[in-house]
């Protein structure tokens, strides 16, 4: 699985879903009236897609959906369950500082500490840390952080499409994310 992510150089389009930092939209009021403020819906909001909506959106792609992935250092995190995997785990940590690699992962953002997700205060509310290989500390808990949790692999100009459609129903966060060059 990992050196099929080390692949992965196509052009994604990462629907964040609300875990990652919330974006609200003010209206300017007119006068005497009360600001209208639309965030973007997160997990668990009744606007959310239900699983079969997901699923259908899934079908319309000419790739499936990637869905529920995970930070790259989950693979260290023995409270991970099935996921954790102390080889992966070393070959993640060995490539941690690898912005070429990581550039390519769905699951990975270029640098570490743009994963992180912060509050509007500046404090850390989310995160997988894993630069120090697998984490045994009590309690550890890896994060989602502003790693996307679903992703559609773009292949053709329907897929971008029906992405911008999709978010746009159910007032999702859209990301486009790219590595800025094709290569021949």
């Amino acid at each position: 699985m990992f050196s099929w992510l080390q692949r992965m150089h196509l052009l994604s389009v990462c629907l964040s879903l609300g875990l990652l930092i919330s974006i609200c939209a003010a209206s300017p009021p007119p006068s005497g009236t009360t600001p209208r403020v639309k965030c973007k819906c997160l997990p668990g909001d009744p606007c959310y897609p239900s699983a079969r909506e997901w699923q259908q959106f899934s079908a319309r792609l000419s790739r499936p959906l990637i869905v529920n992935q995970k930070p790259l250092g989950s693979v260290c995190y023995p409270s991970f369950g099935s996921g954790f995997s102390p080889s992966l785990c070393a070959t993640a940590t060995s490539n941690i500082n690898d912005p070429i690699l990581r550039q390519g992962l769905t699951n990975a953002l270029q640098y570490e500490t743009f994963e992180v997700l912060f509050n509007a205060t500046g404090g850390v509310t989310e995160q997988c840390s894993f630069g120090s290989g697998v984490i045994t500390s009590p309690g550890a808990t890896c994060k989602q952080g502003r790693i996307p949790p679903n992703v559609v692999n773009v292949t053709k100009v329907q897929d971008i499409q029906e992405a911008v459609r999709f978010a746009s129903k159910f007032n999702l966060k859209l990301v486009v994310r790219n590595t800025g060059y094709v290569s021949r």
